[in-house]
């Protein structure tokens, strides 16, 4: 597992946010374009969320580690299923998705 950098960018409010040059799964490694910042939450005492709206990925744990876990395979996920389907099928949403996710991959590594 890698380590996270968790850094505060706001005093008043206090937030979280990972800070990621590279995403692990257990079948790929994504390299990513640069340090890359996703907002952790807390919506409850015993939970964890990091999120991406514009990729819609929404993920929790009961631990930031966990969280963090479940956000590296939903990006695994979406990724792979953004970039194997054709521009033409996907909805304009869809599409702003695709190119955002290979604006931040410089690098897929297979495992």
């Amino acid at each position: 597992m890698q380590s996270l950098d968790i850094n505060f960018h706001s005093e008043e409010e206090a937030a979280l946010a990972i800070r990621i040059d590279q995403i692990k799964t257990d079948k790929r490694t994504y390299l990513l374009k640069g340090f890359q910042s996703f907002p952790i939450t807390r919506p409850n005492k015993k939970s964890f969320a990091i999120e991406s709206k514009l990729l819609d990925i929404y993920a929790n744990g009961s631990s930031v580690t966990e969280a963090s876990v479940d956000f590296y395979d939903q990006f695994d996920y979406t990724y792979q299923r953004l970039t194997n389907i054709e521009d033409e099928k996907l909805s304009k949403h869809l599409l702003e998705a695709k190119k955002f996710i290979t604006l931040l991959v410089d690098q897929v590594k297979e495992k």
